[in-house]
């Protein structure tokens, strides 16, 4: 089973549908549209499961995008910025942690 979580183009769609239908792949997971000539019947079978990169549509996804959105511009407005990169994590980057 080969699960795609970025873009379907990171993945070579003939090549997905061929590995399936000669038993190299059970299935395939896409959050994006599969599109593959000939393959309608792949999705159809359920082999194929494509959620047209809407599986991270949630509402509780939404309301803390909402959220940290105005907490954000708060904290711009008041001078406390957020800082996005804590210092431990800058300090690995540079190779001083």
């Amino acid at each position: 089973m080969l699960v795609n979580t970025g873009r379907s183009g990171l993945v070579d769609n003939g090549a997905v549908s061929l590995a399936i239908r000669t038993g190299r792949l059970r299935g395939y997971a896409v959050d994006d549209v599969f599109v593959c000539d000939g393959a309608t019947d792949l999705v159809a079978e359920g082999r194929v499961l494509q959620t047209g990169h809407r599986a991270w549509w949630a509402d509780e996804t939404l309301a803390r995008g909402a959220q940290m959105w105005a907490e954000t511009l708060h904290a711009m407005a008041t001078g406390t910025p957020v800082p996005v990169v804590t210092r431990s994590y800058a300090d690995a980057l540079s190779g001083t942690a």
